[in-house]
């Protein structure tokens, strides 16, 4: 390269100016300002905005649920709430909305996460990037109830098994993901930041092994596909209480990743974040 030129310098995210510097500082400056957070979560960025949709769809898992068990339902026989504010109609199309919104960012966020494991310095973990596959491919099947539901397939009630292939699916994989972080945990010190992740995957399972009984025993007794169908299943106590317990723990287990993603950053860092990319242009005289 000649002196007083500069052609092809590297494309460098920045939020400050650049000190003047050869090209391995530049990619030093790169490496420390996009590749880790300040305390050394890598991609810390992509990660923390992925937790944060992990919250907003068990937020809404937890709205489509309590829909379920305190909105008017054809099949508990109410067609109006005892208000008479709403029909079963309207609160059927709430309720699977609610659903079909959680199932979108649950298969945004495992994207997200696959990618992000994906990204990780040194060699890919496949088991835990296999538990992370699994969970997304639940999440697809998540997608199809309620979708087919707002389109009135079935009577309305929509592919009633992907719920139950998508949740065994969602257990399992966090199960896997338990497995790939076994012997993580610093017991001399369970406060250390470094636990969290694996305590948010406790709380998934956890969260996981109530919905895959409650939800079985919903489609069990909800499904037409044995002929015997009990329009009473959604007065069961235990169903209730799986289904909430189990998208509350989701949320918790969801928060326990952004205050870990956050680390070293405000909570709503990524919503803020705002980075400009410039070209650098060393002083010519650093280049013969």
């Amino acid at each position: 390269m000649e002196k007083g030129g500069v052609s092809n310098q590297p494309l460098v995210l920045r939020t400050d100016p650049a000190p003047a510097g050869k090209d391995e500082q530049l990619l030093h400056q790169r490496h420390d300002s996009e590749d880790f957070g300040p305390q050394g979560i890598p991609h810390q960025m992509s990660i923390l905005i992925s937790s944060w949709v992990f919250v907003w769809a068990s937020f809404f898992l937890f709205m489509g649920f309590f829909c379920v068990h305190h909105l008017p339902n054809n099949e508990a026989g109410a067609d109006v709430d005892p208000h008479g504010a709403m029909s079963a109609a309207t609160a059927a199309s709430l309720t699977n909305l609610a659903f079909h919104w959680s199932c979108i960012l649950w298969t945004l966020g495992f994207v997200m996460l696959c990618h992000w494991l994906a990204m990780l310095p040194g060699p890919l973990d496949k088991v835990g990037f296999l538990g992370a596959v699994l969970k997304l491919l639940a999440s697809i099947f998540f997608n199809m109830q309620p979708l087919s539901a707002l389109l009135t397939y079935n009577g309305g009630n929509g592919l009633d098994w992907t719920n139950e292939l998508g949740i065994c699916l969602f257990h399992l994989g966090n199960m896997v993901s338990c497995w790939s972080m076994r012997g993580g945990v610093d017991w001399a010190n369970l406060s250390s930041a470094n636990n969290l992740p694996i305590f948010g995957m406790w709380c998934y399972t956890v969260a996981t092994t109530f919905l895959v009984a409650a939800d079985t025993l919903f489609y069990q007794g909800t499904t037409s596909h044995l002929g015997t169908a009990d329009p009473t299943i959604l007065g069961n106590s235990f169903l209730e209480f799986g289904q909430l317990f189990g998208s509350f723990m989701l949320f918790f287990g969801s928060c326990i990743y952004v205050h870990w993603a956050s680390g070293g950053l405000s909570y709503c860092a990524c919503f803020g974040h705002r980075a400009v990319c410039t070209f650098v242009q060393p002083h010519p005289d650093e280049y013969a």
